[in-house]
Protein backbone atom coordinates (compact mmCIF):
# COMPACT_ATOMS: atom_id res chain seq x y z
CA UNK A 1 0.00 0.00 0.00
CA UNK A 2 2.84 2.37 0.83
CA UNK A 3 4.30 2.04 -2.68
CA UNK A 4 0.86 2.74 -4.16
CA UNK A 5 0.64 5.99 -2.16
CA UNK A 6 4.11 7.04 -3.25
CA UNK A 7 3.06 6.66 -6.89
CA UNK A 8 0.28 9.21 -6.31
CA UNK A 9 2.75 11.97 -5.38
CA UNK A 10 4.92 13.48 -8.09
CA UNK A 11 8.52 13.09 -6.79
CA UNK A 12 9.46 16.55 -8.11
CA UNK A 13 6.50 18.14 -6.31
CA UNK A 14 7.34 16.23 -3.12
CA UNK A 15 10.95 17.43 -3.23
CA UNK A 16 9.90 21.02 -3.93
CA UNK A 17 7.42 21.02 -1.03
CA UNK A 18 10.00 19.51 1.33
CA UNK A 19 12.61 22.08 0.32
CA UNK A 20 10.36 25.14 0.13
CA UNK A 21 7.49 24.12 2.41
CA UNK A 22 8.13 26.77 5.03
CA UNK A 23 5.75 29.62 5.77
CA UNK A 24 6.28 31.83 8.80
CA UNK A 25 6.08 29.43 11.77
CA UNK A 26 4.81 26.39 9.87
CA UNK A 27 6.39 23.71 7.71
CA UNK A 28 5.05 21.04 5.40
CA UNK A 29 6.90 17.75 4.97
CA UNK A 30 5.83 14.90 2.73
CA UNK A 31 7.35 11.45 2.99
CA UNK A 32 6.98 7.91 4.19
CA UNK A 33 7.68 6.62 7.69
CA UNK A 34 11.35 5.95 6.94
CA UNK A 35 11.98 9.45 5.55
CA UNK A 36 10.37 11.44 8.39
CA UNK A 37 13.21 11.31 10.99
CA UNK A 38 15.70 12.63 8.40
CA UNK A 39 13.32 15.40 7.30
CA UNK A 40 12.46 16.33 10.88
CA UNK A 41 16.14 16.62 11.83
CA UNK A 42 16.77 18.75 8.75
CA UNK A 43 13.82 20.99 9.65
CA UNK A 44 14.96 21.41 13.27
CA UNK A 45 18.52 22.27 12.26
CA UNK A 46 17.47 24.43 9.28
CA UNK A 47 19.79 22.25 7.19
CA UNK A 48 22.85 22.91 9.38
CA UNK A 49 25.08 20.17 10.77
CA UNK A 50 28.09 19.85 13.06
CA UNK A 51 30.07 17.68 10.63
CA UNK A 52 29.99 16.27 7.13
CA UNK A 53 28.62 12.87 8.22
CA UNK A 54 25.56 14.47 9.85
CA UNK A 55 25.10 16.77 6.87
CA UNK A 56 25.14 13.83 4.44
CA UNK A 57 22.60 11.90 6.54
CA UNK A 58 20.27 14.94 6.63
CA UNK A 59 20.56 15.95 2.99
CA UNK A 60 21.05 12.77 0.98
CA UNK A 61 18.50 11.84 -1.60
CA UNK A 62 18.27 8.66 -3.64
CA UNK A 63 19.18 9.34 -7.25
CA UNK A 64 18.92 5.77 -8.51
CA UNK A 65 17.25 3.07 -6.35
CA UNK A 66 19.22 -0.18 -6.05
CA UNK A 67 16.49 -2.03 -7.96
CA UNK A 68 17.35 0.00 -11.04
CA UNK A 69 21.12 -0.44 -10.88
CA UNK A 70 21.39 -4.22 -10.54
CA UNK A 71 21.91 -4.47 -14.29
CA UNK A 72 24.86 -2.07 -14.07
CA UNK A 73 28.13 -3.42 -12.68
CA UNK A 74 27.74 -1.93 -9.23
CA UNK A 75 27.60 -4.46 -6.39
CA UNK A 76 28.05 -5.02 -2.64
CA UNK A 77 31.78 -4.30 -2.84
CA UNK A 78 31.07 -0.73 -4.01
CA UNK A 79 29.00 0.37 -0.99
CA UNK A 80 30.53 3.47 0.58
CA UNK A 81 32.39 4.36 -2.58
CA UNK A 82 31.84 7.69 -4.20
CA UNK A 83 32.51 10.16 -6.91
CA UNK A 84 32.67 13.93 -6.54
CA UNK A 85 31.66 16.61 -8.99
CA UNK A 86 32.65 20.19 -8.33
CA UNK A 87 29.53 21.99 -9.45
CA UNK A 88 30.77 25.43 -8.48
CA UNK A 89 33.81 26.50 -6.50
CA UNK A 90 31.96 26.38 -3.20
CA UNK A 91 29.10 23.95 -3.84
CA UNK A 92 29.77 20.28 -4.47
CA UNK A 93 27.55 17.65 -6.03
CA UNK A 94 28.52 14.39 -4.33
CA UNK A 95 27.35 10.97 -5.54
CA UNK A 96 27.93 7.77 -3.60
CA UNK A 97 26.71 4.22 -3.13
CA UNK A 98 24.86 4.18 0.19
CA UNK A 99 24.79 1.28 2.65
CA UNK A 100 21.59 -0.08 1.06
CA UNK A 101 23.20 -0.12 -2.40
CA UNK A 102 21.34 2.88 -3.87
CA UNK A 103 23.10 5.65 -5.75
CA UNK A 104 22.57 8.69 -3.56
CA UNK A 105 23.47 12.32 -3.97
CA UNK A 106 24.07 15.28 -1.72
CA UNK A 107 24.63 18.88 -2.66
CA UNK A 108 27.23 19.91 -0.13
CA UNK A 109 27.09 23.52 1.05
CA UNK A 110 30.08 24.26 3.33
CA UNK A 111 28.31 27.27 4.87
CA UNK A 112 25.95 24.85 6.63
CA UNK A 113 28.62 22.53 8.10
CA UNK A 114 30.32 23.63 11.34
CA UNK A 115 33.45 21.56 10.71
CA UNK A 116 34.01 23.51 7.48
CA UNK A 117 34.04 26.87 9.29
CA UNK A 118 37.75 27.45 8.56
CA UNK A 119 36.90 27.70 4.86
CA UNK A 120 33.92 30.09 5.19
CA UNK A 121 34.29 33.82 5.72
CA UNK A 122 31.52 36.39 6.13
CA UNK A 123 31.62 39.59 4.14
CA UNK A 124 30.43 42.85 5.62
CA UNK A 125 27.20 42.57 3.62
CA UNK A 126 26.48 39.19 5.25
CA UNK A 127 27.23 37.05 2.20
CA UNK A 128 29.76 34.23 2.38
CA UNK A 129 33.05 33.81 0.63
CA UNK A 130 34.67 30.37 0.46
CA UNK A 131 38.39 29.66 0.61
CA UNK A 132 38.18 26.98 -2.07
CA UNK A 133 41.55 25.20 -1.46
CA UNK A 134 40.84 24.98 2.30
CA UNK A 135 37.29 23.77 1.64
CA UNK A 136 38.37 21.08 -0.83
CA UNK A 137 41.10 19.80 1.48
CA UNK A 138 38.69 19.69 4.45
CA UNK A 139 36.04 17.95 2.35
CA UNK A 140 38.47 15.28 1.13
CA UNK A 141 39.79 14.73 4.67
CA UNK A 142 36.30 14.31 6.15
CA UNK A 143 35.16 12.01 3.35
CA UNK A 144 38.20 9.77 3.99
CA UNK A 145 37.48 9.77 7.73
CA UNK A 146 33.91 8.68 6.96
CA UNK A 147 35.29 5.77 4.94
CA UNK A 148 34.43 6.98 1.45
CA UNK A 149 36.69 5.77 -1.34
CA UNK A 150 36.62 6.78 -4.99
CA UNK A 151 35.03 4.34 -7.38
CA UNK A 152 37.30 2.50 -9.80
CA UNK A 153 37.01 2.96 -13.57
CA UNK A 154 34.31 0.43 -14.50
CA UNK A 155 32.13 1.07 -11.45
CA UNK A 156 32.53 4.82 -11.95
CA UNK A 157 31.33 4.47 -15.56
CA UNK A 158 28.43 2.25 -14.42
CA UNK A 159 27.40 4.83 -11.80
CA UNK A 160 27.43 7.63 -14.35
CA UNK A 161 25.47 5.48 -16.80
CA UNK A 162 22.83 4.63 -14.17
CA UNK A 163 22.49 8.31 -13.18
CA UNK A 164 22.16 9.39 -16.81
CA UNK A 165 19.64 6.62 -17.55
CA UNK A 166 17.54 7.57 -14.51
CA UNK A 167 17.64 11.25 -15.49
CA UNK A 168 16.54 10.43 -19.05
CA UNK A 169 13.70 8.22 -17.75
CA UNK A 170 12.47 11.03 -15.47
CA UNK A 171 12.60 13.54 -18.33
CA UNK A 172 10.65 11.12 -20.56
CA UNK A 173 8.01 10.57 -17.84
CA UNK A 174 7.75 14.32 -17.28
CA UNK A 175 7.30 14.92 -21.01
CA UNK A 176 4.61 12.20 -21.22
CA UNK A 177 2.75 13.72 -18.24
CA UNK A 178 2.88 17.13 -19.84
CA UNK A 179 1.55 15.75 -23.14
CA UNK A 180 -1.32 14.07 -21.30
CA UNK A 181 -2.32 17.24 -19.44
CA UNK A 182 -5.28 19.21 -20.69
CA UNK A 183 -4.14 22.42 -22.38
CA UNK A 184 -6.47 25.40 -21.98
Amino acid sequence: MENKNEMLIDPNLKEKINQEGFEENAAVLIGNKEEMPQMQERLEQEGRAENLGSYIRMHKSITVPKEKIDKHSINESHKGQSTIYWKFDNITLFYFIDKEGNIAEVIIDPTKISSMARAVFKRKDGSNIIDVPTYRKQLETELKELGFKELDGEAHKAMLFAIQEEYENKMKQQKERKENEFDF
